[in-house]
């Protein structure tokens, strides 16, 4: 009696099933071991984050995801040189508020100066 190519299909699908599963409550034990998580909320953070056992425990450190992980990739050579244009102006932008920033918090500076020496001028 052998197996037809049909029940051997459905006994691989039924083992790769088997072994997922397996393999999602091995992650499951691993973050709850990790965080304070009941074994519900650590399905839950596993399934929203792909089963990302790293992910979901920075998460729960308060840790941002990792630079890779938010860094985009640009498609062709255009993306990459207009992403790095981008970011040159982003930075000239915000060295700029600060420049400007910091001038008007050196402005009112001598302006209180210069008022607090006219009022001890006027009382001697």
């Amino acid at each position: 009696m052998t197996d037809t190519p049909k029940d051997t299909d459905n006994n691989q699908a039924a083992r790769k099933a088997e072994a997922l599963e397996k393999m999602k409550k091995h992650y499951v034990e691993v973050l709850m071991n990790q965080t304070t998580w009941s074994e519900e909320e650590a399905r839950e953070k596993l399934e929203a984050n792909g089963y990302n056992v790293q992910l979901c425990v920075r998460l729960f450190m308060g840790l941002p995801p990792t630079a890779e992980a938010q860094s985009v990739k640009p498609k062709t050579v255009n993306q990459g040189i207009y992403n790095h244009i981008r970011g040159m102006m982003d930075e000239a932008s915000q060295r700029y508020e600060r420049k400007k920033e910091m001038e008007a918090r050196i402005e009112a500076a001598k302006e209180a100066y210069v008022r607090a020496n006219q009022k001890s001028d006027k009382d001697a």
